[in-house]
């Protein structure tokens, strides 16, 4: 069994990158696993522990789809949390227009679907990932912090490449290797 996700990988321009050093120093007595810059990418559909025998069959079937997909333009405009403000798991970078997002998930999903994946749970909230919360000392003071810090202006993205990723989970944190890529080479 291989844990898989589909993402592509996000380069955070300054502007994100002194938002993300600011939180970091300001949460430093909270206990948060923090993504590294290199692994910082924006999923599309994770898939959970796949069975080998299904990964072939997962590529053909979505092959069509990342090939035709046009490039995809996003505004990454916010700083937020999934859980609650009292119960806050993960920090995250959201965006601005994606619609196109949302169609490549639903085209996407249908297929995994049809490979034999369960549906999707939940709302598709088009995400990228910085820290995973363990432990914050003061909620308050955190939530506040994260009001504080939303940024003053969007980063625009051009979104043409596409990957298959496996994670794996060790004492050091998560280890991504790219299975399969999807590279719209004309895009360039």
């Amino acid at each position: 069994m291989k844990r898989l996700f589909f993402a592509t990988k996000i380069e955070l321009d300054d502007n994100f990158t002194s938002i993300l050093q600011k939180l970091k120093k300001n949460t430093s007595f909270d206990t948060i696993s923090w993504v590294e810059k290199e692994n910082l990418h924006l999923t599309l559909r994770f898939l959970g522990k796949t069975p080998e025998s299904k990964i072939s069959t997962l590529i053909e079937q979505v092959t069509p789809i990342f090939q035709k997909q046009s490039t995809i333009e996003l505004k990454m405009n916010r700083i937020a949390i999934f859980g609650s403000r009292y119960k806050p798991t993960v920090i995250w970078l959201g965006f601005e227009g994606n619609d196109e997002m949302k169609i490549l998930f639903e085209k996407i999903e249908a297929k995994v679907q049809e490979v034999g994946f369960e549906p999707n749970q939940g709302n598709f909230v088009p995400h990228v990932t910085i820290g995973r919360i363990k432990n914050i000392l003061n909620k308050k003071r955190f939530s506040e912090l994260i009001s504080q810090l939303q940024p003053t202006s969007s980063q625009n993205l051009s979104i043409h490449n596409w990957s298959l990723y496996q994670s794996k989970l060790n004492n050091k944190g998560v280890e991504y290797r790219i299975i399969k890529d999807w590279n719209r080479e004309d895009a360039y």
